[in-house]
């Protein structure tokens, strides 16, 4: 779930970086020079991220930096909360003025406790990499079906 969310969120970030760009300004808490450098490295970080997660490969680090990854959104998310910005998070690129600024911000911090959640689930029981996990049913596929099997 979090990969399908990393990829998917990073790549609508990597559409249009002058348009999330103005989306991280739009926190107010970076100049444009890092804004700007944010708005082209964090969509291929949490593409890169995803990608581990979706394959297994480096589960656990995958999943440690995406639960830091998320950690800082939620932070600026509630910084532009208590500074009583009304701004949409951009976490699926370009962010647009909130309608509900309250209702909308609540939805974005517990909707990234749910996938920082989930990312430590990944670093106490990580996934295989997908291509063991072919193996395995390879070997599965191959192996005798019955004692008789096994014999002949």
């Amino acid at each position: 779930m979090v990969g399908v969310v990393m990829v998917t969120a990073g790549t609508m970030k990597l559409m249009d970086t002058s348009d999330f760009t103005m989306s991280i300004l739009a926190y107010n808490l970076v100049g444009f020079p890092i804004a700007s450098a944010l708005a082209h490295t964090l969509p291929l970080i949490e593409i890169a991220g995803g990608l581990c997660l979706l394959t297994g490969a480096a589960s656990r680090l995958a999943a440690a930096a995406a639960a830091v990854l998320l950690a800082v959104f939620t932070a600026a998310i509630v910084s532009a909360w208590a500074r009583g910005l009304s701004i949409d998070c951009g976490c699926f690129g370009a962010g647009q003025p909130a309608q509900n600024a309250d209702v909308s911000y609540a939805v974005d911090i517990i909707r990234d406790l749910a996938l920082m959640a989930a990312c430590g689930w990944v670093m106490v029981w990580p996934v295989a990499p997908i291509w063991q996990s072919l193996r395995r049913r390879g070997d599965a596929d191959n192996s005798p079906t019955s004692e008789q099997d096994a014999c002949d």
